[in-house]
């Protein structure tokens, strides 16, 4: 519980920040953060095509339509990371 309790405050803390612009980053924190955001839309692909796929071939409605919503949450993270990287 307690470690529930740290990782709550370590994103309350992290919401009262300002947001990092780009030009305060060094070239070397932009080329590491470009490459884990690549990295990360390359797994969210394939977890939506996973998720596609199962609920084109779920046979519980309830199931399907989990797979359909952890599809659309999947398309919001890719796009999320895609306009970061286009803002890196």
């Amino acid at each position: 519980m307690k470690e529930l309790e740290k990782m709550d405050q370590t994103i309350a803390s992290m919401e009262e920040r300002e947001p990092i612009k780009p030009e305060e980053l060094t070239p070397r924190t932009k080329a590491l953060l470009k490459m884990f955001a690549e990295r990360h839309l390359e797994i969210e692909r394939d977890m939506i095509e996973t998720y596609n796929k199962l609920a084109e071939t779920a046979d519980h409605s309830v199931i399907n339509e989990l797979a359909k919503q952890l599809t659309e949450n999947e398309k919001q993270h890719h796009a999320k990371f895609a306009e970061m990287i286009k803002n890196i």
